[in-house]
């Protein structure tokens, strides 16, 4: 039955329950404001006629209200905030931020495969609140598809500190096992030494799930540990993804190492290691168009049709470069700027030149350092573009100079302009004596 009322708060839906907790959407009549509230029931049954039940019911507790006390210590635009923690006949609970959106774990039931950069973000989001959680020196403990929000914006909200450990509190035996068992640690099997690297594997489990679509180890519990303590899962290239994804199989097997001292020190690393991935994967995935294009743009009769590599490169490129952008704020941005100079315009035909002096030859030495200068901001193609306006320009150095020129971003086109004009200016005429 739906309580009216929890705390201060009015009871409006109930949002989903676990094994010993409920969670009810709420509303301060304060404020307005919307709540998530978690609730830990009590009944009779908890304790039995040995008292174990009782036992069990208090350390229950203990970790429901420890739950509150380290989301409390949080804030951070990834981790779900508290309001309050209160407790009375009925209920102990946890007034929260609510969160409008889903689970990871109902997302992927959706979509399994989320795609390349869907699954950068998120890691990425995940990555930095964990860095702020660990600097508190907590460590979460059960991090997994279904404790980790996604808003509606998109956004990665970390949730459920119910079974996380600080490190100045002794919360270490309110359980024999405590996690989930596909994304737990070696350590947390074995009951070894646990620290926040422990939350580190199991980012590491869940990059593989969300590149490949399948979990690195699968089966019945038991089956699972086994094979966390003793295996390693297949490469994402056995498991068959792309080969741009493989980029990442480095970052997921140093995430997934069985001694913590073999993983990523911290997850700002872990964060780094996955941009330097993501530039490898975005390599891999230029090489692979640059071929695809130029094979679609090969005649039949032999040689390279410029017209057709022109017109299909940017829907190529477009597509795929943008998907496995880096996150640096540097990089991004200039590899966007490249992408548009890769704009079917390239290709329209050089505006009319009225050039008063008869056409002036274009020398092969001209042809090459115009390539040469423009390489640097048109890449690959700048040979295709500085042939083409060759060709076009039937000679005369204006029409050839407008041509490559109307191939630039116009924010560029000022500097490439003087940079032309000196490099093909004509050879000055010398007066003979008579």
């Amino acid at each position: 039955m739906l309580p009216q009322r929890i705390g201060r708060y009015d009871v409006s839906a109930e949002l989903g329950r676990g094994a010993t907790s409920i969670v009810y959407k709420g509303v301060d009549p304060a404020t307005d404001r919307v709540v998530a509230i978690k609730t830990l029931q009590r009944s009779d049954a908890d304790t039995d006629a040995d008292g174990d039940g009782e036992a069990d019911a208090d350390a229950i507790l203990l970790r429901f209200r420890h739950e509150a006390r380290v989301i409390g210590r949080l804030r951070h635009p990834g981790v779900v905030a508290v309001d309050e923690f209160g407790e009375d006949g009925l209920h102990s609970w946890i007034a929260m931020e609510y969160v409008e959106g889903s689970t990871l774990a109902d997302l992927l039931l959706r979509t399994p495969l989320v795609g390349q950069e869907r699954a950068l973000a998120i890691l990425d989001e995940l990555l930095d609140a964990l860095g702020a959680v660990h600097r508190q020196g907590i460590c979460h403990r059960d991090v997994k598809p279904a404790n980790i929000m996604i808003t509606r914006a998109g956004r990665v909200k970390l949730t459920d500190f119910g079974v996380a450990r600080l490190r100045d509190l002794g919360l270490t035996r309110v359980s024999s096992l405590i996690g989930t068992p596909a994304f737990m640690a070696p350590e947390q099997f074995t009951g070894a030494a646990l620290d926040h690297r422990a939350d580190l594997f199991a980012c590491g489990v869940l990059l593989y799930l969300l590149l490949s679509g399948r979990r690195p180890f699968s089966g019945a519990p038991a089956a699972v540990m086994h094979q966390i303590l003793h295996e390693e899962p297949p490469s994402l290239g056995a498991a068959g993804v792309g080969p741009a994804a493989r980029a990442f199989d480095d970052v997921i097997a140093r995430a997934l190492a069985k001694r913590p001292d073999d993983r990523f020190a911290t997850a700002e690393e872990m964060r780094d290691a996955l941009d330097a991935a993501a530039a490898r994967a975005a390599e891999a995935t230029l090489a692979t168009v640059i071929g695809t294009v130029v094979q679609g743009a090969a005649h039949p009769h032999g040689g390279i049709d410029d017209r057709v590599l022109i017109q299909r490169a940017p829907a190529y490129l477009a597509d795929s470069m943008l998907r496995v952008l880096p996150r640096d704020a540097h990089a991004r941005p200039a590899l966007v700027d490249s992408m548009s100079l890769y704009a079917p315009e390239a290709a329209a035909p050089p505006p009319a030149v009225h050039a008063e002096a008869p056409p002036l030859a274009l020398p092969p030495e001209a042809i090459a350092g115009a390539q040469h200068l423009l390489a640097r901001r048109l890449g690959p193609l700048a040979g295709v573009i500085v042939k083409r306006a060759a060709d076009a320009a039937g000679g005369s150095r204006p029409a050839f100079i407008e041509s490559l020129l109307a191939g630039l971003p116009e924010a560029h086109r000022a500097a490439a302009r003087a940079e032309l004009e000196a490099l093909l200016q004509p050879p000055q005429r010398t007066e003979t004596g008579r």
